[in-house]
C-alpha cells in the first residue's frame, strides 16, 4: 500500500536535521569511499534532497524579481567566458569541461534558491539548530580524524595524512567542524571541540586551519567583549607601547609568532604559493574579461621553464591557492568583482547588526579560502559560506 505523505515521517522532521544529513553526508562519501571526479558528482546531488522535500511541501518557491536578476547575472558571468574558451581555437580550449562547469552551476542554482526561499522566511528559520545539527553528524567523522592523526604523528615525524586525504583536507573539515561548534549552547562541549579542533590543525600542520581557527575565535569571543571596552586615548597610548616593545623585542616577537602559528614549519612565508599567483596574475593581465575557463590548470599543457613547484602538471602546487585570483584567472574580473561587491555588502551589515559569530563565520572562511585551492565550489565549508551571505542579506535589522 502507498504510504501517504503526511504518514510518512520524513516530511515531518525538522527541516534543519534533514539539511543537516544532506549538505554533511557527501563529506564523509568523498572522504572516505572516493574523490574521483565521478564520486564527487554523486555524492553532490545528496544536497537536492532537502530541496525535493520543500517542494514536496511548500510547492515552488516564489523568489523577487531583483533575486532572480542578481542570480541570473551571476550565473551568466560564470558560464560565459567558459564557453567562449571552450569554442575558441586555442591551444587550451579543450581543457574547459563544460559538462562539469554546468553541473556545478545547476546544483549551485538549486542550492541557492533553496537558501533564500528558507532565509525569506524568517519565522520558520532556526540557524542555530541546522549548525548544532552539522556539528553532531561532524563528530563521528572529526574524531576519526583527530585520533588517526594523532597516531601518525606519534608513529612517524613525516607531516600526517589521515586516511591517505592531504592534510589540508582534513583541516579545513576540522576548521569547518569548530565553526559549527560555535554554535553549541553548552561550554563543557564547545570547549572540547574548539581544543579538538585547534590540536589537530597542529599535529596537521596546516598553517591556514589553525589560523582561521583563531580568527574564528577572536570574532566571535574577544572582539563584542572588546569594543564597548574601548577608550581611544587609552587605545592609542597602548598600540604605541606595543610600538615601542615590538621595536625593542622584534627578533623574540616574530619568532614567537612564528613558532605560534607554525609559520617556522616547512616551507616559510606563504609556501611557495607566491610563483603560482604570479602567473596567474599575468595570466588575468592577458585575459581579463574571458579568463582561461572555469577549473583549467594555469600551467596549461607545459609548465614554465625554471618553474619551482613540481616536475608534472597534475602537482597539487601548481594549483592557484587563492579563491579570488582564482575566479579572476578563470572566469574574468567582473565576476570577482560581483563577488567581492557581495562580500563587503554581507560585511558592511554584520558589522552594523553587530551579528559576530556570522561575522566570525564569513571572515574566518575568507581567510581559509585566501590560500586554498576551493574557489566556487560544492564542499560543505563554502556552502556554509553561501548559506550566511544568502542569510545576512536576506534578513532585514527588524528580524535579525
Amino acid at each position: 500500500m502507498m504510504i501517504q505523505k503526511k504518514d510518512n515521517p520524513v516530511f515531518h522532521a525538522p527541516l534543519e536535521w534533514i539539511v543537516a544529513f544532506a549538505l554533511t553526508v557527501p563529506t564523509y562519501i568523498i572522504f572516505f569511499i572516493g574523490k574521483e571526479p565521478l564520486m564527487q558528482g554523486l555524492a553532490f546531488t545528496l544536497y537536492l534532497i532537502p530541496i525535493a522535500i520543500v517542494l514536496v511541501r511548500n510547492g515552488i518557491p516564489r523568489l523577487s524579481v531583483k533575486f532572480w536578476v542578481t542570480w541570473l547575472l551571476f550565473c551568466a558571468l560564470w558560464l560565459i567566458p567558459s564557453v567562449i574558451n571552450s569554442m575558441s581555437a586555442r591551444l587550451e580550449s579543450d581543457l574547459v569541461s563544460l559538462p562539469i562547469l554546468f553541473y556545478h552551476v545547476a546544483i549551485m542554482t538549486a542550492i541557492v534558491i533553496f537558501f533564500k526561499a528558507y532565509c525569506d522566511k524568517t519565522q520558520s528559520l532556526n540557524q542555530d539548530l541546522l549548525l548544532r545539527s552539522i556539528f553532531w553528524v561532524l563528530v563521528p567523522m572529526v574524531l576519526l580524524i583527530f585520533c588517526k592523526t594523532l597516531y601518525l604523528d606519534f608513529m612517524s615525524d613525516n607531516r600526517p595524512s589521515p586516511f591517505g586525504i592531504h592534510p589540508n583536507v582534513n583541516a579545513e573539515i576540522i576548521f569547518t567542524f569548530l565553526l559549527v561548534s560555535l554554535r553549541i549552547p553548552g561550554n563543557f562541549i564547545k570547549s572540547i571541540a574548539v581544543v579538538i579542533a585547534v590540536a589537530t590543525c597542529y599535529l596537521l600542520e596546516s598553517r591556514g586551519g589553525l589560523i582561521s581557527c583563531y580568527i574564528a575565535l577572536i570574532i566571535t569571543y574577544i572582539l563584542p567583549w572588546i569594543l564597548p571596552k574601548i577608550n581611544w586615548k587609552v587605545s592609542i597610548l597602548f598600540l604605541g607601547s606595543c610600538l615601542l616593545i615590538s621595536f625593542l623585542f622584534f627578533n623574540q616577537i616574530v619568532s614567537f609568532v612564528e613558532s605560534f602559528l607554525m609559520l617556522d614549519t616547512r616551507t616559510k612565508g606563504i609556501a611557495g604559493r607566491g610563483q603560482v599567483w604570479e602567473l596567474a596574475m599575468n595570466l588575468i593581465i592577458e585575459h581579463p574579461f574571458q579568463g582561461i575557463g572555469f577549473w583549467v590548470n594555469p600551467m596549461g599543457y607545459s609548465i614554465p621553464e625554471n618553474f619551482a613547484l613540481g616536475t608534472t602538471l597534475d602537482h597539487p602546487a601548481l594549483v592557484i591557492h587563492n579563491a579570488f585570483i582564482r575566479i579572476a584567472a578563470e572566469n574574468g574580473l567582473l565576476l570577482l568583482m560581483m563577488v567581492l561587491i557581495i562580500i563587503f555588502l554581507t560585511c558592511f551589515r554584520l558589522i552594523r547588526l553587530k551579528k559576530f559569530k556570522d561575522l566570525a563565520l564569513i571572515v574566518s572562511i575568507l581567510f581559509f579560502l585566501f590560500f586554498g585551492t576551493r574557489h566556487l565550489t560544492l564542499n560543505l565549508m563554502n556552502i556554509l559560506l553561501y548559506y550566511t551571505l544568502i542569510r545576512s542579506l536576506s534578513i532585514d535589522s527588524k528580524n535579525s
